[in-house]
């Protein structure tokens, strides 16, 4: 099974051997506003591939835990205007760790910090489990 990440302001060309599309999107209006060209895009690649899954991650959410809650709420609340994508309930916090991995050529899945982990894995397993 191939799955397609998009990358912000990405044009979609995946083929139709392609079982998957994982948007990921802060909640910021600007990221936010790409999913209407994305909606677009899925409805066009749909024609070819009808069966394709399309699911939108919010990633560098805030680690704030008074803002947290407030913060995917709103994200959810867009998100539902579009039909093309469903939101996964995995989410991706800003942290710092994802950057210090990436300097010694490691994941954070081999890193000592379980949020992190826990993070990855519980998109994995959403997204996989789907299949």
């Amino acid at each position: 099974m191939a799955s397609f990440p998009l990358t912000e302001g990405a044009s979609l060309s995946p083929g139709p051997e392609t079982h998957q599309i994982i948007a990921p999107h802060q909640c910021s209006q600007l990221d936010l506003d790409t999913l209407i060209e994305l909606q677009q895009q899925l409805q066009s690649i749909r024609d070819l591939n009808p069966e394709i899954k399309a699911y939108c991650y919010q990633s560098m959410a805030t680690t704030n835990p008074v803002l947290r809650e407030k913060e995917r709420a709103e994200f959810l609340d867009f998100v539902k205007e579009f039909k093309e994508l469903v939101p996964l309930n995995s989410v991706a916090h800003y942290r710092k760790v994802y950057r210090d991995v990436m300097k010694e050529g490691k994941s954070v899945l081999e890193s000592s910090n379980e949020n992190a982990k826990y993070e990855v894995l519980s998109l994995l397993e959403e997204v996989f489990k789907s299949c």
